[in-house]
């Protein structure tokens, strides 16, 4: 009859689609407890093995993110550029404490320091992240 047509049709369709998930998890690899593709596993190997765990940032740059973190928030860029370019925090800026200036500067309405702090990145050769951009576009 009809409907037993119409049911078996159904169920080669799931069958389909069972064997076509069978056939991506044999596609996949395993990073840890993470699942992914066998392409991105490859772009994510350095060319000499796996690519190395980042260290945790050290206390000092966890307290000097927290303190640019809080001068934006209270929109006191004159102090978060000051802090910024502080000799003694020299060794542990990275594109995170560049980020945060940059948000306070765009903030405060003063795109023309953001944009220095971004040059200033470039030429480091700093790793500009998504979050930069966006603090930067904000402004």
């Amino acid at each position: 009859t009809f409907f037993s047509k119409a049911i078996e049709k159904k169920k080669e369709q799931l069958e389909k689609k069972k064997d076509k998930k069978k056939r991506k998890r044999k596609n996949d690899s395993e990073i840890g407890d993470v699942r992914v593709s066998k392409q991105v596993h490859k772009r994510l190997r350095c060319g000499k093995g796996e690519a190395k765990p980042r260290k945790p940032p050290s206390k000092e740059a966890l307290q000097l993110s927290a303190r640019l973190k809080e001068l934006s928030s209270q929109k006191r860029l004159s102090e978060a550029l000051a802090l910024y370019r502080d000799k003694n925090n020299e060794r542990i800026l990275d594109g995170h404490h560049a980020c945060s200036v940059i948000d306070c500067a765009a903030r405060c309405g003063s795109i023309s320091d953001g944009e220095k702090i971004f040059q200033e990145m470039k030429q480091k050769k700093m790793i500009i992240s998504v979050e930069t951009y966006t603090a930067l576009l904000k402004g």
